[in-house]
């Protein structure tokens, strides 16, 4: 039997497929007698505020005059887009999230793992707004909206708020 430079716990070489990684990185915990340990127990934590350098906007309903969202922070990336509002607490009324349909130009969203209802307004071409979804409770989907290029999330009753129905011309403007 050949035994690799991993099987030894101080090994300080580099191991392929392990990004980078060394058996320094491995956070060693106590474990139960006869259960295996898992080799990287690292958890994510999601940042409860917006990371700095992030894109913000100022969402302006511009056929009511009025602001649908004050400041709504640009989800980019695959990593933002899968995380988006999840690891908040709650959305204050001035805060939101926009996410861009990449590549497709269909848009869904959910609410799994939030605590927190939300309102959603899905903008088509040229930012008029083709869809509101109110109110969307923790857990639910919002519908398949086809043709969306763009989705806002608001804290709930914003969208009602700012007076915006569908048809509405939307401005986002970077802060």
């Amino acid at each position: 039997m050949t035994i690799g430079f991993s099987d030894y716990p101080g090994s300080t070489e580099r191991r392929s497929g392990s990004g980078g990684r060394t058996d320094d990185d491995i956070r060693e915990e106590p474990r139960e007698p006869g259960r295996r340990m898992s080799r990287y127990k690292v958890k994510k934590r999601y940042s409860l505020v917006p990371v700095t350098g992030s894109v913000v906007f100022c969402a302006r309903n511009e056929t009511r005059g009025t602001v649908l969202c004050a400041r709504a922070e640009l989800a980019s990336g695959f990593q933002g887009r899968s995380r988006g509002l999840l690891g908040r607490a709650q959305l204050s009324t001035d805060e939101g999230m926009l996410f861009e349909a990449e590549p497709f130009r269909f848009m869904w969203m959910h609410t799994l793992f939030m605590t927190f209802p939300i309102d959603i307004v899905f903008l088509g071409p040229g930012n008029i707004v083709i869809r509101i979804r109110s109110s969307l409770r923790p857990w639910r989907f919002s519908p398949l909206v086809w043709g969306a290029h763009k989705a806002i999330e608001l804290s709930a009753g914003a969208a009602a708020r700012a007076k915006t129905t569908v048809g509405d011309y939307i401005s986002l403007v970077e802060i």
